[in-house]
């Protein structure tokens, strides 16, 4: 017996503590429920509040008079209300003052009604006071706040048009504090609210809702709205090439819009789809510009609506492009034309120079020519924009689509790329126009005539011209047409070396005849007239190898 009295005890305790437990939670979901910021709530608080404080003043009227003089005062009023006879020294208005006393004007009842009435005021007030000094907001606001989210009474409505709040709304509490109330979203736009919890609400067109309009739970409040129109745009960009030139992109023109998906569908309700989660980027994932020594601006987001401006993400590409390239990779091209052109003259220089240093003359030297960097054209600079794996992913990352763009104009300051280097860029693309025969033709033979002369000119006859004696005269021809003899002679050996190369007969009757020139005797004609011969030179000194 002893043994089991402690456990019946503890199975007591345990009893008790769990129908605590019990009956601690379920007050506690019923005071939650009862407290919850929701519309269907705050009606139903309204209802039970207006119930009980009409219920307390038909007690208190009830129990004002009693039984016998509440049938007197109503049998008197009924009776002079439809015309029946009254009781003697009873006037209809003494009938009919005797019930409004009874009950509209009892001074009980009033009394009852203001304290009844005067402890919600003061709550109100207080309420009032504080939440308007939280939020910095008007009293008057405040107080509109708390009746409708307290008791679901007189609800404001917020319009939102072309990603904006309507300025005639945007005083409202809805927008001020928060919830609840009506939002009006039209076609063209979205909005997100922020629930108390921190949580995103994304509010399309309310065209579908009951009334046009959806409701907004306590405490929601407007984060930011968007438009879901196209949105058309222009900007300048500036960044250096890789070869250190500043380049600025001029007028580039784009359309963008909000992420609508991978496959948007239109109709008449959503003439603008978009995809949900793209609302919440773009109000989530938006840099905040930072500087130092500068406040951050106060204005609400809601101010800005989405997807605002892409500027930065447009000079981040355009600037990243830029600073990888080299300028001619972008302003200038060349093309087949003028690389076959470019390779053909650095085989015929290698092959000259193969000849005059005496190797087999077969291009075995080094070719210099290089093709050009690959030219990014103005189509190949659009297309980057349309990559799925490029800049099009990273802005369906962000929130928002580039439906199309124009790279504009590219700009150079021009104390650095001299007239004569644009010059030099418009004439690579005539060349192509340039390559014909006849051109090539004249290029050929204006370059035989300059090295013609070239040749000519290595010869020194002012040298000749200015040493010029009557007794040193033989010399000097003879020195003169040795010289000529001398280049003569290294053509033919260049030709020689050549196997499948045949010295041209010309050279050899050339060279035959400055030998024979060499070996006959120079007269001269003296001022006088008389002829001055001068001994015979033996053939023998002059005598040079022939063919």
């Amino acid at each position: 017996m002893t043994s089991a009295k402690p456990l019946e005890l503890a199975v007591r305790k345990l009893s008790l503590k769990g129908l605590r437990d019990w009956l601690s939670e379920m007050v506690n979901r019923i005071l939650n429920r009862m407290f919850a910021l929701r519309h269907t709530v705050a009606a139903l608080r309204s209802t039970t509040m207006w119930l009980l404080f009409w219920a307390l003043i038909v007690v208190f009227l009830v129990t004002s008079r009693t039984s016998e003089e509440w049938a007197v005062i109503f049998a008197n009023f009924l009776n002079a209300f439809v015309g029946n006879p009254l009781p003697d020294g009873v006037s209809v208005t003494d009938a009919f003052m005797a019930f409004f006393n009874a009950t509209l004007l009892n001074p009980g009842i009033w009394a009852h009604g203001i304290a009844l009435y005067a402890p919600f005021w003061m709550a109100h007030r207080i309420t009032a006071i504080y939440l308007a000094d939280i939020f910095e907001k008007d009293e008057a606001v405040a107080r509109l706040f708390i009746l409708q989210a307290a008791f679901a009474s007189d609800y404001n409505t917020v319009r939102i048009r072309e990603g904006k709040i309507v300025e005639s709304d945007q005083n409202s509490p809805i927008v001020q504090i928060g919830g609840p109330g009506y939002v009006v979203v039209e076609l063209d736009s979205a909005a997100l609210f922020e629930r108390p919890d921190g949580s995103a609400h994304v509010v399309p067109p309310t065209v579908r809702e009951r009334k046009g309009r959806k409701i907004i739970e306590g405490f929601e409040r407007i984060r930011q709205a968007a438009d879901l129109r196209e949105i058309m745009a222009s900007q300048k960009v500036t960044a250096r090439s890789r070869d250190g030139i500043p380049v600025i992109g001029e007028d580039i023109q784009y359309s963008y819009s909000i992420y609508r998906g991978e496959n948007p569908i239109k109709t008449l309700q959503i003439p603008y789809p978009f995809s949900e989660k793209a609302v919440e980027d773009l109000a989530y994932k938006q840099p905040r510009p930072v500087k130092p020594g500068v406040a951050p601006h106060t204005k609400p987001d809601w101010h800005s609506p989405l997807p605002g401006k892409i500027t930065g993400p447009i000079q981040n590409e355009l600037g990243g492009f830029v600073s990888r390239r080299g300028l001619s990779e972008f302003l200038a091209s060349i093309g087949a034309p003028e690389e076959d052109a470019l390779r053909n003259r650095e085989d015929e220089l290698d092959q000259m120079g193969q000849k005059l240093s005496g190797h087999n003359g077969h291009a075995s030297g080094e070719i210099f020519f290089k093709s050009p960097a690959s030219f990014a054209s103005r189509s190949a600079i659009t297309a980057m924009f349309y990559e799925q794996d490029g800049f099009k992913k990273r802005a369906a990352g962000r929130g928002f689509q580039l439906n199309w763009i124009g790279v504009g104009t590219w700009i150079t300051p021009t104390e650095i790329i001299p007239a004569k280097h644009l010059e030099a860029w418009k004439l690579s693309r005539e060349n192509a126009s340039l390559n014909n025969p006849e051109q090539l033709k004249r290029l050929r033979e204006e370059a035989y005539l300059e090295e013609s002369l070239r040749l000519v000119q290595a010869i020194p006859i002012n040298k000749f011209y200015a040493e010029w004696k009557p007794d040193n005269h033989t010399k000097l021809i003879d020195s003169l047409i040795g010289d000529y003899s001398e280049y003569i002679q290294s053509a033919i050996e260049l030709y020689e070396r050549e196997e499948d190369q045949n010295t041209p007969i010309t050279l050899h009757d050339a060279l035959q005849a400055l030998n024979q020139l060499r070996g006959k005797k120079y007269h001269f004609i003296n001022d006088d007239g008389d002829d001055d011969d001068d001994e015979d030179i033996p053939p023998e000194d002059y005598s040079l190898p022939v063919g």
